[in-house]
């Protein structure tokens, strides 16, 4: 009698215990294990003459295997990351160069895989080439998921990126260290580098302020390669003062609709700031 009736006691706890089981859902992310980079697969041609493409194909549990086409490194480049971030469905996965760093370039296939997603729901991926593209591209593609799903998407000139879209003229304002108001060293507070980035009807400031030695030259030139904005600073370092101060540039760009670019800062051999803004 006392076995019956732990018997249906156990029971109960099992069906109760049923009754209060929680899935729990993860979010999509890179399986390291499966990136897998070719060696470059035209040589050292120009990457500007190549069109990138990747291509989506659903696998088992609700996974996706990415194939990157075209997609661009350094030449001497021995392996890749994948960094995985995910906003609102929105899943952006930017290539990381694990170098070595050379100063020539090539094309290369990559591939890996990503998931779980859940089955019938919609997202957007954001695949973004390294920082250390010469021209770096974005690919996106809006989905619902499904191990059925098999597309290809190529460059896409329909979305609003800086190599479809290009800026209008630039105009560069600086000022030494010596003409920055008291008021803006007690607003960033001493050894602040920072960048901001303003918009106004058709026209886009990014205002630079950097915490350098006093006495320093610089010249400010801005290009764009591919989907990126670079503001390199050259400086004449060769005469710096013993004291610190900040140095304020203003890049004031007409022809602003919009666009989504990679921006970085260039100080010597070295990336300063970087970072995306407004990708699609």
């Amino acid at each position: 009698m006392k076995k019956h009736l732990l018997f249906f006691i156990m029971l109960a706890l099992l069906a109760s215990s049923c009754n209060n089981f929680i899935v729990v859902k993860r979010d999509p992310t890179v399986l390291d294990s499966t990136i897998m980079l070719s060696g470059c697969v035209s040589g050292q041609a120009w990457p500007s003459v190549r069109t990138a493409s990747m291509h989506l194909t659903g696998q088992a549990q609700n996974f996706i295997l990415l194939e990157a086409y075209g997609t661009e490194t350094c030449t001497g480049t021995e392996s890749v990351s994948i960094k995985d971030s995910l906003s609102n469905n929105s899943i952006f996965l930017e290539v990381i160069d694990k170098g070595p760093f050379t100063y020539s370039y090539c094309h290369r296939n990559l591939q890996f895989w990503v998931g779980p997603f859940e089955s019938d729901a919609m997202y957007t991926i954001h695949f973004i080439e390294s920082k250390h593209s010469y021209f770096r591209d974005t690919l996106t593609h809006t989905f619902t998921y499904s191990q059925n799903i098999d597309t290809s998407i190529t460059a896409d000139t329909s979305v609003s990126m800086l190599s479809n879209t290009p800026l209008g003229t630039c105009n560069i304002s600086f000022s030494d260290c010596e003409q920055v108001s008291d008021s803006l060293y007690t607003l960033l507070g001493s050894g602040v580098d920072s960048l901001t980035i303003f918009e106004s009807n058709n026209t886009m400031n990014i205002e630079l302020i950097l915490y350098r030695h006093c006495c320093l030259l610089y010249d400010p030139v801005v290009s764009v390669s591919g989907d990126s904005l670079i503001m390199n600073l050259q400086v004449d370092a060769s005469n710096p003062c013993d004291c610190m101060c900040y140095y304020l540039f203003n890049y004031f760009f007409d022809g602003y609709e919009g666009q989504g670019f990679h921006y970085r800062t260039i100080l010597g051999n070295n990336n300063a700031i970087e970072g995306n803004y407004n990708l699609p």
